[in-house]
């Protein structure tokens, strides 16, 4: 993967779970800029996908 700032090489940093599961996404930092980034945010509609979650704690009070 290329750097978004830079475009020199981005080597794999480290993998990650997302949503307490088995996907992973993986985050690359570039030895150049030293900027890190994630792969394409193949997430997005999951992460999306509830406007309320669990942890949420401040649900209520935010609408008092």
């Amino acid at each position: 993967m290329n750097c978004k700032i830079c475009n020199q090489k981005s080597d794999l940093l480290l993998d990650s779970t997302l949503f307490n599961k088995t996907q992973k996404v993986s985050y690359f930092k570039c030895s150049e800029s030293n900027f890190i980034q994630t792969e394409d945010p193949f997430w997005l509609d999951k992460a999306y996908s509830s406007a309320i979650t669990k942890t949420d704690i401040g649900l209520i009070t935010r609408n008092l």
